[in-house]
């Protein structure tokens, strides 16, 4: 189930790290449409599915944050074609990440190739800073005047949300 494989993913993260920064999102199929998910005990994966894995790790006081999307099994096209268009938007905005650009100029690159794709944007910032807190400012998200400094670090995280259906999110 979804709850099962959280909490071995969660008992992973606090064997090999100081603890985990947030618990972990774990939903298979059509509940990955739901970004902040709950992990369940009735949900078990079919085949052809999808598992999004959104988890994070504390070491030495800073945290860590990533979402990666795993197929299972023969996934079909539609699937395949929605996690290269959310690759490709997280690289067209990893690509422009320089100092003194907005989380409003790098959130507008990945929201506006989503679109061009004939997806909905997505119902989140693209990204946030993250160090001793699992959130922190730089803000990456429309309307954020926040600038990127010299060593700040943030996530980079788009997605596509199809409610009913799928989602699939990529966040390094």
């Amino acid at each position: 189930s979804e709850k099962d494989l959280a909490l071995e993913l969660e008992f992973f993260l606090k064997k090999n790290a100081d603890d985990i920064a947030f618990s972990p999102i774990v939903a298979f199929g059509k509940n990955a449409a739901i970004p902040h998910y709950l992990p369940n005990n009735n949900q078990h994966i079919t085949d052809n599915s999808l598992i999004l894995l959104d988890f994070g790790a504390k070491k030495n006081g800073y945290c860590a944050d990533m979402t990666r999307v795993i197929f299972y099994k023969t996934p079909p096209e539609t699937l395949v074609e929605i996690y290269n268009t959310v690759l490709k938007a997280q690289e067209l905005a990893l690509d422009k990440i320089r100092v003194g650009k907005t989380g409003m100029d790098i959130d507008k690159i990945a929201r506006e190739y989503i679109i061009s794709q004939g997806y909905p944007q997505y119902p989140h910032g693209l990204g946030h800073g993250v160090g001793l807190a699992i959130h922190e400012a730089p803000r990456l998200r429309i309307g954020s005047a926040d600038k990127l400094l010299d060593n700040m670090v943030v996530t980079v995280e788009p997605g596509i949300y199809m409610p009913g259906e799928c989602g699939v999110r990529i966040e390094d």
